[in-house]
């Protein structure tokens, strides 16, 4: 995955877990409410896995300080752009359904989403 495609699935892992936790908040989700945590906290590892891959490469190119994780996304792509091997390498699935650890998710998302009509 290339660093730039890597920053969009960070991105939507953000704003699909922000998105089910405000709905969470404000009490539009009664029944589910332990399958959401347990999609929330998958959302959280992801992005933790995200972000460790992100500080690994930062290292590996000696980029000592970053402001928070946009500006990494932005400082590695500057010089992984003219990299002939751009793609980071990793076991990690970046697509939840192909990935074990995320499995239930999508369950979970498709029960939410017919639920409650989303």
């Amino acid at each position: 995955m290339i660093i730039d495609d890597l920053r969009q699935e960070y991105d939507k892992t953000k704003v699909e877990g922000s998105d089910y936790r405000s709905i969470m908040e404000a009490g539009g989700i009664k029944k589910e409410i332990k399958a959401v945590e347990f999609m929330l906290k998958k959302y959280d590892i992801k992005k933790r896995q995200i972000k460790e891959m992100l500080n690994k490469w930062l290292k590996m190119a000696g980029i000592g300080s970053v402001l928070d994780t946009m500006d990494a996304f932005d400082k590695l792509f500057k010089i992984r752009k003219s990299d002939p091997s751009h793609r980071l390498k990793t076991l990690y699935s970046y697509d939840i359904k192909d990935n074990t650890n995320f499995k239930k998710t999508q369950k979970i998302e498709k029960k939410i989403r017919e639920q409650y009509g989303m």
